[in-house]
């Protein structure tokens, strides 16, 4: 399933760029303008992930990891609020 998903995307992506007179450079921007709305929900679920035991067992973060990576998420979050902003103001 996922190599399936994994070759769908890149046959997708690839179709977009070879579409003839595509402004690529507009492409660029959006596709890393989503990359980086989106980084923080990832980040976000990848903090829950860490820091269950369940799932980690011995290996979740400690309390100082833990300021760390979700000051990280905050000022990520921060900064793609700022990037929304900045493109529809």
């Amino acid at each position: 399933m996922f190599h399936g998903l994994y070759l769908g995307i890149i046959v997708i992506g690839a179709f977009v760029i070879m579409i003839p007179n595509a402004p690529l450079l507009s492409i660029l921007y959006f596709s890393q303008a989503v990359n980086g709305v989106l980084l923080p929900i990832v980040l976000i679920f990848m903090l829950v992930i860490i820091n269950d035991k369940s799932v980690m067992g011995e290996h979740v973060n400690s309390r100082i990891y833990n300021y760390i990576t979700w000051a990280t998420a905050i000022i990520m979050i921060g900064l793609s609020a700022g990037l929304i902003a900045a493109t529809f103001l």
